[in-house]
């Protein structure tokens, strides 16, 4: 016997029970239970098919005492034609009207169907943002909020209740303050939770009272700069007056994220494959080697930290590659995010992030804008020159390295006064004296030096070694231009 207060009664008759054509409830509480229970034990049928009927008896036994009950999808929807047991859904909304309006359509039918949504509405462009497309300015997220606002107030949930549905937006958004004050108007977003999405750095420029960037998500560059102080206190004090925004710490609650398969909880970019290469602070690295460590990463000129585990394994993925005309190329899955222009001009270049998978023959991808930018990590200018010249025209012996200058005049001779120069920097005999006298015939200054194999061999450059060796490319800004530098500087011939 299921003992059940008066008010439990009303709102299980309101909200729950099956129902037929005229709205008159055709089953009790006991009935419910017992369907819900048949409905979950069918799991245990595929496993273990004579314990279902076991099954059943002991979860209804569990729901009639009140010692567990599930969630309201399941005591409405389980044993009937919907099955939709799940009461919370996260659904993505890219900066397009495609995407905005297609999750707009699919969180009506999950509505209906009983079921919450949440959106992260971070990826869409600030208000008075441009759109290219119609040479107007985007109305921002707040704008599209009120519109999937509006859309749950018509919706009754499995037509038994409101729609619910949580809003986030991220803290480094150039639209948080209009965000953050939403709901100062009782009037506003009545279907909608609130949450900032507050990340270590911001937490970090908060603790050191220093102002913190604000990112248009659609170029990914700095729009304005916020003291982190006032934006935290206006966020205290709105919370005081009307209980939001709340709060979701993003980069900790990825650390704990059970699901790393599926991709990082409200991220943008879910997935790059091992071999791909980065540049952090310290040299380009592959993505492989920053696996659980923190690390600085180069965007645009602009340096941002990762969370203390950096890069993470998430499984094994459907895998595209990339290929460019210039010979540039990357591996992603599908739903990484990339930027495309859009539209260009000689005073001013539009960009959007498209997927990977929706990619198409002539789009013009934007890469990372670094140039002028600089990075810590191994090797000198010195050592980057010497290696350079090596691998452009030099040889590997057995006991040392030779590298070879070829013809005279004020270029050959500059290149020679160079490499001598950072060849004495390297250890050496007493009896070293640099470029050997012109062989004879051949047009051909040497210089031989064991310490220059050995450091090319501390760099990855053995006998036999065609092409650059990764570790080459792990080194300083200024390593990369002394090699350049070097190889540009060599002959270059290629004999056989």
């Amino acid at each position: 016997m299921v003992r059940l207060s008066e008010n439990a009664l009303k709102v299980l008759e309101a909200r729950y029970l099956r129902k037929d054509a005229k709205g008159n409830p055709i089953e009790g509480p006991e009935d419910m239970f017992r369907r819900v229970a048949r409905h979950v034990a069918k799991a245990e049928g595929i496993f273990s098919p004579r314990k279902e009927a076991q099954r059943a008896e002991e979860f209804f036994q569990l729901m009639a005492s009140l010692k567990f009950l599930p969630n309201s999808p399941t005591l409405m929807n389980a044993g009937r034609r919907l099955g939709q047991l799940a009461a919370c859904f996260v659904l993505p909304v890219e900066d397009s009207l495609t995407s905005i309006f297609g999750s707009l359509k699919r969180a009506a039918i999950i509505h209906q169907s009983g079921g919450g949504t949440g959106f992260s509405f971070s990826r869409l462009r600030p208000r008075g943002d441009m759109v290219s497309t119609t040479h107007g300015v985007a109305s921002g997220p707040v704008s599209f909020m009120r519109v999937f606002n509006m859309a749950t107030e018509v919706i009754k949930q499995g037509g038994t209740r409101r729609g619910a549905n949580m809003g986030v937006l991220r803290v480094d958004h150039p639209d948080i303050r209009e965000f953050i004050t939403l709901k100062r108007d009782p009037r506003e977003m009545n279907t909608f939770n609130l949450s900032v999405a507050i990340t270590e750095d911001f937490m970090k420029a908060l603790q050191r009272g220093e102002d913190f960037p604000l990112v248009n998500p659609r170029t990914g560059r700095v729009f304005t700069k916020v003291n982190a102080r006032e934006l935290f206190e206006l966020m205290v004090e709105c919370a005081w007056e009307s209980g939001e925004p709340g709060a979701l710490f993003l980069d900790r609650i990825n650390r704990a994220n059970p699901t790393p398969a599926l991709g990082e909880i409200e991220a943008t970019n879910p997935c790059v494959t091992g071999d791909t290469w980065v540049t952090t602070s310290e040299g380009p690295a592959r993505v492989e080697e920053l696996v659980g460590r923190s690390c600085r990463l180069l965007l645009d000129g602009r340096f941002y930290s990762s969370g203390q585990e950096g890069f993470f394994y998430t499984g094994r993925k459907r895998v595209l590659e990339v290929r460019t005309k210039r010979g540039y190329r990357f591996k992603a899955t599908p739903d990484h995010l990339v930027r495309v222009v859009t539209s260009m001009d000689r005073q001013r270049m539009e960009t959007s992030w498209k997927p990977v998978g929706e990619l198409k023959a002539g789009d013009l991808l934007l890469l990372s804008a670094d140039r002028g930018s600089r990075w810590d990590g191994k090797g000198s200018f010195g050592e980057g020159y010497l290696l350079g010249l090596l691998m452009g025209d030099g040889t590997l012996k057995r006991e040392e390295a030779v590298l070879s200058i070829w013809g005279d005049g004020a270029g050959p001779e500059a290149v020679r006064a160079e490499a001598e120069r950072f060849a004495y920097e390297l250890p050496h005999r007493t009896d070293f004296q640099g470029f050997q006298k012109k062989i004879e015939g051949r047009g051909e200054y040497r210089l031989k030096l064991k310490a220059l194999k050995i450091l090319a061999n501390h760099y990855g450059h053995n006998r036999g070694c065609r092409g650059l060796p990764p570790s080459l490319e792990m080194t300083s800004w200024d390593f990369h231009r002394g090699f350049l530098r070097g190889l540009f500087d060599a002959d270059g011939s290629v004999q056989g």
